[in-house]
């Protein structure tokens, strides 16, 4: 049996592909390194943000109304409370949450220095919300950002932020934690760190609790969920300064 003859030429053939492969490979090589270099900056970057940014609250002049007047609170809570009834018939879940709900727990009002309303939800896909905004009574307006809506209607405004299920699990409780969706290296929160919390805060069914005169639901433990959304300053009861 004779041997098969390889000519030159496809032996140079084989050398020249062999050779770019290799080229390839260094080239994706060198273009993981530089993103991962660009990433980790952009983090660093986040982080100092969040780091060195002052407290919302001791700010001495302020961009909003420390006193919103008691029109806007009421069309603020008209507002929250038909995005409520609307999420009400979805499959998901939501529920007070932030400065909205820090007036549930202080007092069952509504803060009149907060800027706006604030409703979470869950397991509410993004063209549920656009189909329930865009079906609010009245002139509504809105706008969609990284992780939430913001919605506008006469003097009132209400934010609606994603939070799904993830994979993490609390490093003290070893329980499953929600994050904000959207979540990313680059999303920080107000500590600096990544917004989560443990699920067994949503577990359903949830509790209601009145706001102004009005049922909305509200986590479990209702303190101990904004301990992880304010880790820092969660006990403090902060009124900003340039409204004293």
């Amino acid at each position: 049996m004779k041997a098969q003859r390889v000519r030159p030429f496809q032996q140079c053939r084989n050398v020249l592909c062999i050779g770019f492969l290799v080229l390839v490979i260094c080239l994706l090589l060198l273009f993981s390194n530089f993103l991962g270099s660009v990433v980790e900056r952009w983090k660093q970057e986040a982080q100092s943000i969040c780091t060195n940014s002052p407290k919302w609250y001791t700010e001495t002049s302020c961009d909003f109304d420390c006193h919103v007047g008691e029109t806007r609170l009421k069309q603020r809570l008209k507002l929250l409370a038909d995005i409520s009834s609307a999420l009400n018939k979805t499959q998901g879940l939501h529920w007070l949450c932030y400065g909205t709900l820090w007036g549930v727990l202080r007092g069952s009002t509504l803060l009149e220095y907060d800027r706006d309303g604030d409703i979470c939800t869950i397991s509410i896909s993004q063209e549920e919300l656009v189909d329930i905004i865009t079906h609010l009574p009245g002139t509504i307006k809105y706008t969609q950002n990284y992780t939430s809506y913001h919605i506008w209607r006469d003097l009132a405004e209400v934010e609606i932020t994603s939070f799904v299920y993830s994979s993490i699990r609390n490093d003290n409780t070893d329980e499953y934690m929600i994050i904000r969706e959207g979540y990313s290296n680059l999303l920080v929160s107000r500590s600096c760190k990544p917004e989560a919390f443990p699920e067994r805060f949503i577990k359903p069914p949830l509790s209601r609790k009145l706001l102004d005169g009005v049922y909305f639901p509200v986590p479990r433990d209702s303190y101990e969920i904004q301990m992880y959304i304010y880790p820092e300053d969660w006990y403090y009861t902060a009124t900003p300064v340039c409204c004293q």
